[in-house]
């Protein structure tokens, strides 16, 4: 039970976190761009970046340590971005490109933030306050 309490949210907040600030007409922000939203990208990485959230990815350093602890804590969720515009290599070996990874945003002009976990997690329960319990069940529903 513990276990489901913590990596639920953890797992979830990579895509359904919301912003401490409001828009001019006082709704909360997305960290995460959502279906419906303006700023929709229509190519694949630039949507991918835009749609992922991440955080504390200093922990996915490369070291022993630093990959076993973002294994345990976050099932490697926290360097989500590069889990969704590289999926099939193995999530230990994401530190190696990531330098260039944010350096072609950069050059390319594509906005990418990174969040500590706690920033993330509170935005995660700011998103479950707005939303039904239906809602909420569909969005569940949908992982994986």
């Amino acid at each position: 039970g513990v276990f489901m309490m913590y990596f639920v949210p953890a797992g979830l907040s990579v895509h359904h976190s919301l912003r401490e600030e409001v828009d001019s007409k006082g709704n909360s922000v997305p960290d995460s761009w959502h279906a419906g939203m303006p700023g929709e990208q229509h190519r694949f990485g630039e949507h991918q970046v835009v749609a992922t959230s991440d955080h504390t990815v200093w922990l996915n350093n490369g070291s022993f340590l630093g990959n076993y602890l973002s294994l345990v804590l976050f099932a490697f969720l926290n360097d989500h971005t590069a889990h969704h515009l590289f999926p099939s290599v193995d999530h230990s070996k994401h530190s190696l490109y990531r330098d260039v990874m944010l350096n072609t945003f950069k050059e390319y002009g594509i906005p990418y933030s990174s969040n500590n976990f706690l920033t993330l997690f509170r935005g995660f329960h700011r998103f479950v306050q707005q939303r039904t319990v239906s809602e909420l069940s569909k969005d569940i529903s949908t992982i994986g």
